[in-house]
């Protein structure tokens, strides 16, 4: 045995070699943004991520984009009000994966007052006034409404007879956290998906780092790998007297739709928590999340049957439709890696997020705590220490609000849907809707000059075929049919069983074949 494992490593002949500036260890959507930011700055940046990209809480989100009202009750103005502004930055960076959305709160008498909801959505429509880019219309505008003869009522019970309305964001979390990848690659960063970094030492001219078959040398690391921040730590004998994050789950679950509308729900429920009900995939209703303390590997958080039965308890108190567990079409659970404040209660800890250099060890940054909506803010957080530390002079064109891959459109969604059909008349008119929701402007590059659905080779199933699962192996990462149906497509739900075998043999044997 020895204490110093790269140096048994270094020898090997089939050891790859990389050299840069920062190391950022975790592919998820803190990790990706910073890969970005720091590129974006000049920096050389190799991100090494143990399984897939977005793999962990990435993926697992409530997949909004909000300020988070309920913040709101436990005195956190600043964060979210940074939430608020930078929900127009981010649809303005992706409009493809990030929509504003209508959100309807209804009123119960017997929970918070109405003159409490008054002045929580007034204040979630004005702390943000003073951003830099002024909120869409969509976003803003929080009003009472009858829910007694609208649309937004009718799939409720009769008892409620009054609501409110006010904005917020829906995002495909996924896409967010494989895009902001696919902008640091194309800036000159090193993607390295699917290897596991075992060790990490100071050297003189900063970190070596790495695992088996590769090596690492940084001047700088960032720990960005959420939920595995203190694990980590502890693996690279890194790991100071105590924890730093406080692992909490959220599970959702996925039933029928239970309204024909596209405006979502948030449930106040009688343990002053909340439940959203989120119109999804066209047919699906979401509704979660569930805040409960966990202990283990974060890969092993699974929904348990007390969560399936709470969320279905909140939801059958607005809902006419009756749910029971036999309704339920498929869950999932992340765990989210919160900054341990040592709040008593996992729905009352703190979802900002903390910086922090190792006390021994110079460097090495690691980040604690964090949400979905303030990634890109963490980013430019980062970045600025990370240059400090360096003394690295920041590239002053760079634009951190500049679009993301797909994201360069001018027009609205729907008129982009209409370019596209127009171009590609001959296009199953779903699926090129699909294309242009997950591809945004990078769609021409998958579609090519196709003039019908044949010219884009093997349907695998669900309109997924040959040349989009060309260009999300090419440039996306992809390497297993789970990678694409579940993070980068979601057509899982509509696949069978001997489709899957079908999709994972062929992306095997490509992979092979390029070896």
């Amino acid at each position: 045995m020895t204490d110093q494992p790269h140096i048994l490593n270094k020898n090997r002949r089939d050891e790859r070699q990389y050299d840069c500036d920062v190391l950022v260890i975790g592919g998820g959507i803190n990790g990706c943004g910073i890969a970005r930011e720091l590129c974006g700055h000049g920096l050389s940046v190799c991100l090494v991520e143990m399984r897939d990209l977005a793999s962990g809480t990435s993926s697992w989100s409530s997949k909004l984009v909000h300020g988070g009202l309920r913040y709101l009750e436990h005195y956190a103005f600043r964060l979210v009000r940074e939430a608020l502004a930078e929900r127009q930055t981010l649809m303005d960076m992706a409009p493809h994966l990030i929509e504003a959305k209508r959100f309807i709160l209804p009123f119960r008498a017997h929970m918070r007052p109405k003159w409490m909801l008054r002045a929580g959505l007034f204040l979630y429509d004005h702390l943000d006034m003073f951003a830099a880019k002024t909120s869409s219309t969509q976003l803003k505008g929080a009003r009472q409404i009858s829910l007694r003869s609208s649309a937004q009522g009718q799939p409720l019970k009769s008892d409620f007879k009054t609501g409110f309305e006010y904005g917020d964001c829906f995002v495909d979390d996924t896409r967010l956290t494989i895009i902001n990848a696919q902008a640091a690659a194309e800036l000159g960063a090193t993607i390295l998906t699917r290897k596991k970094i075992n060790y990490a030492e100071p050297c003189d001219t900063g970190w070596i780092a790495g695992g088996d078959d590769f090596r690492i040398t940084a001047k700088s690391v960032v720990n960005a790998t959420g939920p595995w921040a203190d694990r980590l730590l502890s693996e690279v004998k890194l790991a100071s007297n105590r924890p730093h994050i406080r692992l909490v789950q959220g599970s959702h679950i996925i039933v029928d739709s239970l309204f024909d509308h596209s405006q979502p729900y948030i449930l106040q429920h009688h343990d002053n928590r909340i439940v959203f009900a989120l119109p999804y995939l066209d047919k699906y209703t979401l509704l979660g999340t569930t805040d409960t303390d966990f202990d283990g590997d974060p890969a092993d958080a699974e929904i348990t049957a007390s969560e399936t039965e709470y969320i279905l308890e909140v939801a059958n108190s607005y809902f006419k439709k009756q749910l029971c567990s036999e309704d339920v079409i498929a869950t999932y659970s992340g765990v989210r890696p919160l900054y341990d404040d040592g709040t008593s209660e996992a729905q009352t800890a703190n979802r900002d997020y903390r910086l922090e250099w190792h006390q021994s060890h110079a460097g090495w940054l690691n980040i604690f705590g964090g949400k979905l909506t303030t990634y890109r803010c963490l980013s430019v957080d980062v970045a600025q220490m990370i240059c400090t530390r360096l003394s690295h002079t920041p590239n002053r064109d760079w634009k951190s609000d500049s679009p993301l891959p797909g994201g360069d459109i001018t027009s609205t969604m729907p008129d982009y849907y209409q370019q596209l059909a127009h171009i590609y008349p001959g296009l199953d008119q779903d699926m090129l809707k699909r294309i242009a929701k997950n591809y945004g402007s990078r769609a021409p590059l998958l579609l090519g000059d196709a003039a019908s659905q044949k010219d884009l080779g093997t349907d695998f199933g669900a309109g997924l075929t040959k040349a989009e699962v060309d260009y999300l192996m090419r440039h996306e990462w992809a390497e297993a049919a789970e990678d694409i149906l579940w993070r980068r497509t979601k057509l899982g739900y509509d696949f069978t069983d001997e489709q899957v075998k079908n999709l994972n043999t062929f992306m095997q044997n490509k992979i092979v074949e390029a070896e």
